[in-house]
């Protein structure tokens, strides 16, 4: 993970702090600052709101493989993960929730050879709203060798339609006469099934994961991180890893940590969702 093209991550590092987390959307943009580099490779970089998904997965895939007494790697076995509860409680990267975001960066990290850990304080599968994907997952999906097992629970969909209450104007989006010809359709899908398939395909890509856990404590020092979480039955869980991954969404655990959340005045708004029996699809 290089600490140069600060025009590419925002960084915002409290003073005395030398730590290294990810934040996966729903972060604050700090203020841009050099990074520092200890042997090659980021030993500072801690607040990084991701602008382009790829830059942070070519960042945290060229990072060297560092075995020490305190750090472990592991190649992913034939049989996926181990139980991220295991005695071997360090590893390279540590997820913070197995949402979308999480299962994918956990997933393409354990393909490269790192040892990831991810859980998530719930179990799959479970509820969540956003069934509406894009063309681009097409790709991504592919790239995470889950692609037709998201066909299989998903409804094709082939444009998008905008409709407004204040008026009776309707715009159309066909996704074949976009710019890009490749990409023409996308999926409607069941989160709670599509969720789960990223979830279990990270764990089956080598990522050790658990669910039912739920994150603490993240405390950041000069080689890494200690997290401490807690399990359903009360007992207490402690991992050392070389970087922290915020996938919790909304929860945002380490923006609200560091207090580095700041609120839109021009886009204070609230979502409401509903599901519908019996619509008519537009044909």
């Amino acid at each position: 993970m290089g600490a140069g093209h600060p025009d590419r991550l925002d960084r915002d590092r409290p003073a005395g702090a030398r730590a290294r987390w990810l934040n996966l959307g729903h972060g604050n943009r700090g203020r841009q600052r050099s990074g520092e580099e200890e042997g090659g490779w980021t030993s500072h970089l801690q607040h990084a709101v991701i602008r382009n998904p790829r830059t942070l997965f070519s960042r945290l895939t060229h990072f060297p493989v560092q075995n020490s007494n305190n750090m472990t790697t592991t190649q992913p076995g034939n049989d996926g993960a181990s139980p991220a509860d295991d005695a071997g409680a360090h590893c390279d990267v540590f997820v913070i929730g197995g949402g979308p975001a999480g299962a994918t960066i956990a997933a393409l990290l354990a393909q490269q050879g790192r040892d990831v850990v991810m859980v998530d304080k719930e179990h799959h599968p479970r509820f969540h709203i956003g069934e509406s994907l894009l063309p681009g997952n097409v790709e991504l999906f592919r790239r995470l060798g889950v692609l037709e097992q998201v066909d299989a629970i998903g409804m094709k969909k082939w444009g998008i339609e905008f409709v407004s209450l204040e008026h009776a104007h309707r715009s159309y989006v066909e996704f074949a006469d976009s710019w890009d010809k490749s990409m023409p359709m996308a999926w409607q899908v069941r989160r709670s099934e599509m969720d789960e398939i990223l979830f279990r395909n990270a764990a089956t890509r080598g990522a050790r994961t658990l669910e039912g856990c739920h994150v603490r404590d993240v405390q950041f020092d000069d080689e890494g991180a200690t997290i401490q979480a807690q399990l359903e039955d009360g007992s207490q869980r402690t991992w050392r890893a070389r970087f922290v991954v915020d996938a919790s969404g909304r929860d945002t655990f380490l923006a609200s940590k560091f207090k580095s959340k700041q609120k839109n005045p021009n886009h204070n708004s609230t979502a409401l969702f509903a599901h519908f029996r019996n619509a008519r699809r537009l044909e």
